[in-house]
Formats: C-alpha cells, sequence, structure tokens
C-alpha cells in the first residue's frame, strides 16, 4: 500500500451520535485502542496482513481541533530556539 493510499476517514451525524474513523495507519489505530473505542472492522489483503481498521465511539467522546499555520511556525520557531540554546 503507498502512503497515498494510506488515508483516515472520520464520519460522523447528528441522528446516531457515533463517531467512525477508518484508517489504514496504524498509528490512528492505537490512539483508537487507547482511547478505549470499539474495534468495529479489520480488513485484511490478499496475504492476510492487516490493511485497515475502523473504530468506533459515542460522538461525545471524539474532539476535533486544528492549529492555525501561524500557530504551528510559532510553536516550532520556540522549539527551534529553545534547542539552539542548549
Amino acid at each position: 500500500m503507498t502512503r497515498e493510499e494510506k488515508e483516515t476517514i472520520i464520519n460522523w451525524n447528528d441522528a446516531d451520535r457515533v463517531v467512525s474513523v477508518y484508517s489504514c495507519m496504524p498509528a490512528v489505530w492505537a490512539k483508537c485502542k487507547r482511547a478505549g473505542w470499539k474495534l468495529s472492522l479489520s480488513q485484511h489483503d490478499s496475504k492476510d496482513r492487516e490493511i485497515a481498521r475502523e473504530y468506533e465511539a459515542p460522538l461525545r467522546l471524539f474532539r476535533f481541533s486544528m492549529v492555525s499555520q501561524a500557530r504551528h511556525e510559532a510553536q516550532v520557531n520556540t522549539s527551534r530556539a529553545a534547542l539552539a540554546s542548549r
């Protein structure tokens, strides 16, 4: 599977009040598992290698946030300055 094919899809709606996270990335699987989300799907390729998982949880447990580009750059610059002063 190429890097371009390794996607993560987050889906929810107001009717069900459940969020599902379908992902081909083990780091996302680990995060969902650590959070205690329910595994609802595990997909394997023709060689029986696990390639995707889907987790579900009540919408109230899901948090979504984004960092602005300016804030990210400020954090990077602060970290670089701290490392340079060591």
